[in-house]
């Protein structure tokens, strides 16, 4: 079955990175996503709010996967207030 790939790069306004990938089995239910990075800290609730906008709320309460991809705070910081 062929899936759809969706990649988002958040605003979170130069306090770091956040990426959202998104992966919809097309004509199936299926949805897999994984969030790479959350930004600096105090803006976890910035990438709650856009994940939930991209994602219905069953699926938002669990991502697949987190990545941090360094320790440095502007990337880690908002994984940790999620």
């Amino acid at each position: 079955m062929p899936w759809n790939l969706e990649i988002h790069h958040i605003d979170i306004v130069t306090a770091g990175d956040a990426t959202l990938i998104i992966a919809r089995e097309v004509g199936g239910p299926r949805v897999r996503s994984a969030l790479i990075d959350g930004g600096g800290g105090g803006k976890g609730d910035t990438v709650h709010n856009y994940i939930a906008a991209q994602l219905p709320n069953s699926e938002v309460d669990q991502l697949n996967i987190i990545v941090c991809t360094h320790y440095d705070n502007d990337h880690l910081g908002g994984l940790t207030n999620l």
